[in-house]
């Protein structure tokens, strides 16, 4: 189709009653204009697409109306994708989709008309007026847009919010009654400013996020109000992180945080209402003077739930070591829980305006030791090490569990001789080094001992000497022990 399509051109001949219909089971290059004289609010007559093949959009093109008023349809249970140009293609007809749309060049503006689930690859601008769902495994790159219904994304989904996202643009139109709902079960890449035009106080309509998996800000954006007064929310039972940018991530909207929320890097501000008593705040902790810090506004700063911190890329903070990751005007309440970096003991220290966290000790690191290989009724002797980046502290090694009769001592030593019942054998060891700081933390590590069976010559009892005659028949019975385990069967025999 490469020149300009018109579906039942002549309805207004026929008072808008005829219908057009096109159905793709094939292949459609949409390279044209496409339009229609649009039928009657009960679809009287207009134009419909079928596609249950593949639809193709080589060109910048778009499908709208010639004239009339109603819906016209694009109901896509094939493939629509966009393998050419560079800018926008877009169906203003009334778009539902059960099947795949890819965006391999470009970008689709589509007027989502019917609840949809998008499999595939979408780059997507325009207003979600009819709910969608973003299957497991479909990416939707939202390049820009109006949310006006509800968007979910299942888990192992992928949400790209890349530009600005209006949250119930239109509510003003609907008396500020429209409430537009994202759940995420997946990720979102918040990469994007977020508005909304703001409920009334019994939350009438406006913007509510609900999300069970991770978002991810990316960006230093601002989630916010573009209109009106009241509350949007932010209900958080997975992981909301902030994991790049160099600045603030924003979020003025309500924050009820049930789940992980925190920054790995700069900033994640909260400037509207929050309530933090049944998650937890979290802060990424890279380096010196690196490390995630979030902002509680309110006059004072409440703080309940549980803190915790996470180091990355390898860092380990030397003892001394102070991280303000927490910053208000003022504060009150405490903390029910801190859970401080794998390997680190920290303090938490509320101040006028920070909460700082201190660190008090850092584990030591047991080196590992090679697996030993040795027979039995042999003596094995080892020397176990470990190092600790807190000069001056006192090591002290202990056996956590191993074979009966290893030995460890507080120096380090390990002594053992297995005995003929411990070959062959493998044996898992576990050690354990502390360091005396304050509190005093421990490091485990384990190696194997494999054991290895040794074959002992039996030993032949005691022969008596006889005498006899000629002739004259002696019997008597050859005895023998043998000390190996498991046993081993004897066999005598003559020798001369």
């Amino acid at each position: 189709q490469s020149n300009t399509l018109h579906f039942a051109y002549n309805n207004y001949a026929l008072g808008y009653t005829n219908t057009a219909y096109l159905t793709n089971y094939g292949t459609v290059i949409w390279a044209g204009t496409i339009d229609a004289a649009a039928n009657s609010s009960t679809h009287g007559g207009g134009g419909i697409i079928y596609n249950a093949g593949v639809w193709d959009a080589v060109a910048d093109m778009t499908m709208g109306v010639y004239s009339g008023s109603g819906t016209n349809y694009f109901i896509n249970t094939g493939t629509l994708e966009k393998t050419a140009a560079t800018g926008t293609s877009t169906i203003g007809w009334n778009f539902s989709s059960s099947g795949v749309i890819e965006t391999y060049s470009g970008t689709f503006n589509l007027n989502w008309g019917g609840p949809s689930v998008l499999n595939g690859n979408l780059t997507l601008n325009g207003t979600m007026a009819a709910p969608l769902t973003i299957a497991s495994n479909a990416v939707l790159n939202l390049s820009g847009g109006d949310l006006e219904s509800a968007l979910t994304v299942a888990q192992g989904g992928t949400l790209i919010q890349s530009n600005t996202l209006h949250f119930a643009y239109n509510n003003y139109a609907v008396g500020s009654t429209n409430t537009a709902c994202l759940t995420n079960y997946g990720k979102v890449i918040w990469a994007g400013t977020i508005d909304a035009s703001a409920n009334s106080s019994t939350h009438g309509g406006g913007g509510i996020i609900y999300n069970a998996g991770l978002w991810d800000a990316v960006a230093d954006l601002s989630m916010g109000v573009y209109s009106g007064s009241g509350t949007n929310y932010f209900i958080n039972t997975g992981t909301l992180e902030k994991t790049a940018g160099a600045g603030i991530s924003t979020m003025g909207w309500t924050v009820e945080n049930r789940g992980i929320l925190g920054s790995q890097t700069n900033t994640l501000s909260l400037t509207g209402n929050y309530d933090l008593s049944a998650g937890t705040l979290n802060s990424g902790i890279n380096g010196p003077g690196n490390y995630g810090i979030i902002h509680l506004s309110g006059s004072p700063a409440v703080l309940t739930g549980t803190l915790s911190a996470n180091l990355n890329n390898g860092y380990v903070p030397a003892t001394g070591s102070n991280f303000d990751v927490l910053t208000y005007s003022s504060e009150s309440g405490v903390f029910t829980n801190f859970l401080p970096p794998f390997a680190v003991a920290m303090q938490t220290n509320y101040g006028a305006t920070k909460l700082t966290l201190t660190v008090l000790n850092v584990r030591p690191v047991l080196n590992t030791i090679a697996a030993q290989n040795l027979d039995e009724l042999t003596t094995l002797n080892l020397s176990a090490s470990a190092t600790d980046m807190d000069a001056g502290q006192s090591l002290a090694f202990a056996l956590v569990s191993g074979p009966g009769g290893l030995n460890v001592s507080s120096a380090g030593a390990i002594a053992w001789m297995p005995d003929e019942t411990q070959g062959p054998s493998t044996n898992l060891v576990f050690l354990k080094v502390t360091d005396n700081g304050t509190p005093p933390l421990s490091a485990t590590n384990s190696f194997t001992i494999t054991v290895n069976e040794v074959n002992v010559a039996p030993a032949l009892g005691t022969l008596s000497d006889w005498t006899v005659n000629p002739g004259q028949t002696i019997s008597f019975t050859a005895t023998a022990t043998d000390a190996d385990l498991p046993t081993n069967t004897l066999t005598f025999s003559l020798v001369a």
